[in-house]
């Protein structure tokens, strides 16, 4: 008898992250998944196109949620969501990372009673952010804590979450830049006209960083400072793009690149050939951390302790006097670190989780 799964992504990153899971759940003849895209992220640039780039499966629905405030898409999620849990009726639902898509379709299921699978559980930044929030709430709703290192699964534990329904598989974001990011795209350099070693990748998403009036002028404070000393790539996620339109003189910041999200191999390589890389991003700090390549994450904490742990992530502030002396001085740390179970079998045991605890428990 098939067993059924609903898988639910809504993201960029969460594309990223269900790669190698719809990977190892292809081998599985047994399993009948239903994929479902909430559409929190629907530019072609941060959605379809990258689907087709990983070879995911063709996605079964599309809540259509688009853009809007924390109260909106969760509660838009939650309304759409509920027709194709009962359609697929599965044994479980899988879902990624902490973004408002996720928090929403964890309690979707809670509430219909479906045991919720939680990819990337246990990471905790100890902040007030939405997306800590999401985390925590998420974790309460989850049958099964699939946690990505050691730590987060100690955060697990310290929060009485049973040992049994815990397992670490390893970091999803370094599976997919294993997988998917070790070869191609060094054409974009030549179109960029980069030199490997010799320039910094930047990008800004977050709020604090694209919205708020003092994040917006220290960010761009840094990038007048970096593109006179260094060659810049900055790929644009669509808000932080409007946001330096109206805040950026282009022609002030010569050596800055900026350019539209790019497909995650093209992503992969400028990250692999960079310098280093200046970034809000929670991913990619796990993707430098494989590179090796020095990674200085603008935020007071990072969820992502691991990478911080072993020394290729750092945390700072747009502030800081020395900021651009401190990247142009980094030096990787010659063979990449080793982190327990951050290969490319992540999708595997994901699934061996499933039949363990789900399927078979």
């Amino acid at each position: 008898m098939n067993k059924q799964l609903v898988t639910v992504m809504g993201t960029r990153p969460n594309i990223v992250k269900a790669g190698p899971f719809l990977r190892a759940l292809r081998r599985r003849t047994d399993i009948v998944n239903t994929l479902v895209h909430t559409g929190q992220h629907y530019d072609a640039d941060l959605s379809g196109n990258l689907q087709r780039e990983l070879g995911l499966d063709p996605v079964d629905h599309n809540l259509g949620v688009g853009s809007g405030s924390h109260a909106t898409q969760v509660g838009t999620v939650l309304q759409r969501m509920e027709k194709p849990l009962l359609s697929a009726g599965p044994m479980a639902m899988v879902v990624f990372g902490d973004v408002n898509s996720t928090i929403a379709a964890a309690m979707a299921g809670a509430q219909l009673g479906i045991p919720v699978v939680h990819a990337e559980a246990g990471l905790r930044s100890g902040d007030n952010s939405i997306e800590e929030l999401n985390r925590r709430q998420i974790t309460r709703l989850a049958r099964l804590h699939l946690a990505p290192c050691r730590w987060s699964g100690l955060n697990l534990v310290a929060e009485r979450i049973p040992s049994a329904s815990v397992r670490t598989v390893g970091s999803l974001m370094a599976c997919s830049a294993l997988l998917y990011g070790r070869s191609g795209g060094e054409e974009r350099l030549a179109e960029l006209d980069l030199v490997p070693g010799r320039y910094v990748v930047v990008t800004a998403h977050k709020e604090s960083a694209v919205l708020d009036p003092d994040g917006v002028a220290a960010l761009t404070t840094v990038l007048r400072k970096m593109s006179a000393r260094v060659d810049v790539v900055f790929p644009l996620h669509p808000r932080t793009k409007r946001t330096l339109d109206r805040h950026v003189d282009s022609q002030d910041m010569e050596r800055v690149r900026f350019v539209n999200p790019l497909s995650f191999r093209d992503m992969a390589c400028l990250v692999r050939h960079a310098h280093a890389v200046l970034t809000d991003s929670d991913g990619l700090q796990d993707e430098t951390t494989v590179h090796n390549i020095p990674c200085f994450t603008f935020a007071p904490a990072t969820a992502r302790r691991a990478s911080v742990e072993v020394g290729t992530n750092t945390l700072v502030a747009l502030t800081e006097p020395d900021l651009v002396d401190r990247i142009l001085a980094a030096q990787p740390h010659g063979t990449p670190p080793r982190i327990p179970l951050w290969d490319e079998h992540v999708g595997e045991r994901m699934v061996a989780s499933l039949d363990e605890v789900i399927f078979h428990g």
